[in-house]
């Protein structure tokens, strides 16, 4: 249901920066493979020079010619023979063997690297410890970055790494321990330091007290609650600007779902709450504590 909802999420137009044009993806994308094969490329050069030599120097048919003993060195490679076995040289026979199982080898293997590179495209499979992967990745351009494995000492060296090479980089960095992410952040200078753990405990702990608390968070030390209200009759609530409410008893209303027409977030201030009205509304744990206690039916 979430995923379904984030789908329809509408969010405004992101500006793209000059550098994420297509021909730009393409020449990075270009490099990436360059990185990659650029060890089987050398290979390749080093068979092509040392069969190009042999064959210049000591084939009886490309003797003297450099462009045909180029071209018997590549086809040779693909395991293409360019002519009969030559017994008289002893050198040429073992290139005869050995060039082409070398030349399968490497053939294969780069057609399988580069398929998976061509299926991982948008991604960058790697050990992000690395810093030849931070840069591969261009950590020195990005605005942010998520460090958000399960290992804390493993998010902290990342995003240490990170900071370096882009000092202005926002980190948002994911911590088991929440003490610890509060001095990290403290310590490191990094923006947002968060525990999965504490954000999700205050959740689960209203969702236990309250099933009409829909969500939970913390914000400075201090508990924030949003809670479903209907507006009944009789009620606290009925004929109550929202204004009044935020006034009056320090909650806010996040939506408001008539009767009769459509849910509307973030309501103006001046509309007028009419009985059975759905409401989302928002403060904090101690004004909702506060409200019971002095016995107001606002759920």
């Amino acid at each position: 249901m979430i995923a379904r909802r984030l789908d329809n999420l509408r969010l405004p137009p992101i500006r793209q920066h000059p550098a994420n044009s297509r021909v730009w993806r393409e020449w990075c994308f270009a490099r990436v493979l360059f990185r990659n094969f650029r060890i089987r490329l050398l290979m390749v050069g080093v068979i092509l020079a040392i069969g190009t030599t042999l064959f210049y120097f000591l084939d009886r048919e490309t003797r003297g010619d450099v462009w045909l003993s180029l071209y018997s060195t590549w086809v040779l490679i693909f395991a293409q023979p360019p002519e009969a076995l030559p017994r008289y040289s002893p050198p040429l026979m073992l290139l005869f063997f050995l060039v082409p199982v070398a030349g399968v080898l490497i053939v294969i293997e780069t057609i399988v690297d580069f398929s998976l590179t061509l299926r991982d495209r948008p991604l960058l499979i790697a050990d992000a410890r690395r810093d030849s992967v931070l840069v591969e990745a261009n950590v020195a351009a990005a605005r942010s970055i998520v460090c958000a494995t399960d290992d804390d000492l493993t998010n902290l060296e990342v995003a240490l790494d990170a900071r370096r090479l882009n000092p202005k980089v926002r980190v948002i960095l994911r911590m088991f321990d929440q003490n610890m992410a509060d001095k990290v952040s403290e310590g490191f200078n990094i923006r947002m330091a968060m525990s999965q753990t504490a954000l999700s405990a205050p959740s689960f702990a209203m969702a236990a007290i309250d099933a009409s608390i829909a969500n939970t968070f913390v914000v400075d030390d201090e508990l924030v609650v949003m809670q479903r209200w209907s507006v009944r009759s009789g009620g606290s609530l009925i004929g109550k600007t929202v204004g009044e409410v935020l006034a009056d008893h320090r909650f806010g209303i996040v939506k408001r779902q008539p009767r009769d027409g459509h849910a509307l977030l973030f309501p103006p201030p001046n509309t007028r709450l009419e009985e059975g009205d759905q409401l989302m509304a928002q403060g904090s744990f101690e004004s909702l504590v506060r409200l019971r206690a002095q016995g107001l039916l606002l759920t």
